[in-house]
């Protein structure tokens, strides 16, 4: 296992393999937060600079440098972050030792400093909403997509203001995901994609039975308990739900969603109500856990490495005390902290998975009446 380091230098098209001057690599990918949008994914790079190869009159980091960064091993390379180079922080100290500290991010920040060209829009599916934003004359994405449909209806009007703000209301209007794949492309999934999912391949437990890990947290509390929920459309109609019972019991506790792009006031009527019955109650869950890969085989290291954000796992934990017990949790943040020539260490941070059985037409089980409940 190891760490692999390719980029662009100097705003070249070649490709550069600098990996034999790296030091450290820390990514940073996700939310920690599952009331809020995805952020900007980070990686931060330390690299040796004894021979002045990445000083400005040699071979600097330039920004917009492509930088992607691997993990290597069973004979593959897996990317873990693709991004471009932000900021570049050169140390030189009095023993002549020199380093350089190169910070990156994801494609969503390009997307941050983009103005949408006015524009009108019909009446669209979530994800040909994001497909129209992308192809705005204001709007330059030089990657791969991946865009879902979507399943929420959005009203016609005018696309204008930032984009990436703009995306994000798409995003919390369908009730989705976006964010920029560890690939690099960027990606929105639909609010439906998690549901009645098996889980994805890879499992933790503390008892060998799946991938072992060296740290767990738990959480226990009200950081996502709303028992008021409100929203309005564009023309100002605003609905909210409210759970009295929650309310007494936790006071009243608001999510507002601000505007978003629905097209009624029905619809919007179910979302508010979708959104309570998520988040009224408080919840105890793994909260994130910490894999230690020199610890692991070959294929859980692997594992490890294709994890992506919105991916579903099952923890198995046993507290002091207590039964082993198994959380069912979606994959909300991803962290890779690397010292090469020691450790690798992955972090994940979950929230909790839907695993409510919703109904799907002309199925068993997930098609008997009075089994399943209905998706928004």
């Amino acid at each position: 296992m190891s760490v692999q380091v390719t980029c662009q230098l100097s705003g070249g098209t070649a490709v550069t393999d600098i990996t034999s001057s790296v030091a450290q690599v820390s990514v940073n990918r996700g939310r920690t937060d599952e009331t809020e949008p995805f952020q900007t994914g980070r990686a931060t790079l330390t690299v040796r600079n004894l021979d002045g190869t990445f000083d400005p009159v040699g071979t600097p980091f330039r920004l917009r440098d492509d930088v992607v960064v691997y993990w290597t091993g069973n004979g593959t390379a897996v990317p873990v972050f693709s991004g471009f180079v932000e900021d570049v922080t050169l140390g030189y100290d009095l023993s002549g030792d020199a380093t350089v500290q190169v910070t990156c991010s994801d494609g969503l920040a390009l997307l941050a400093n983009q103005e949408i060209v006015e524009q009108s829009v019909g009446i669209q599916q979530s994800g040909e909403r994001v497909q129209t934003v992308l192809g705005n004359a204001g709007v330059s994405w030089p990657a791969g997509t991946a865009i879902d449909t979507g399943i929420s209806e959005l009203a016609a009007g005018t696309a204008s203001g930032n984009a990436l703000q703009y995306l994000r209301q798409a995003e919390e209007s369908e009730q989705g995901y976006l964010y920029v794949a560890r690939d690099g492309v960027l990606t929105f999934r639909n609010r439906h994609t998690t549901l009645n999912n098996p889980i994805a391949g890879s499992q933790f437990s503390d008892d060998g039975a799946g991938i072992p890990y060296e740290q767990v947290e738990r959480f226990s509390g009200a950081r996502s308990l709303f028992n008021k929920v409100t929203g309005e459309l564009e023309d100002g109609t605003a609905r909210e739900a409210d759970d009295l019972t929650s309310q007494g019991e936790f006071s009243i506790r608001t999510l507002s969603l601000g505007t978003v792009l629905l097209r009624t006031a029905a619809v919007l009527e179910e979302f508010v109500e979708y959104l309570l019955s998520q988040f009224s109650e408080p919840t105890t869950r793994v909260d994130r856990l910490t894999v230690n890969l020199d610890r692991l085989s070959a294929a859980h290291q692997q594992s490890l490495a294709e994890f992506e954000l919105v991916d579903i796992c099952d923890v198995e934990f046993t507290p002091p005390g207590r039964s082993q017990f198994t959380d069912e949790l979606l994959v909300q943040g991803i962290t890779h902290a690397v010292t090469v020539g020691g450790a690798w260490r992955t972090t994940l941070s979950f929230q909790p998975r839907d695993v409510r059985s919703f109904l799907v037409l002309d199925e068993d089980p997930e098609g008997r009446l009075d089994q399943n409940v209905l998706a928004f």
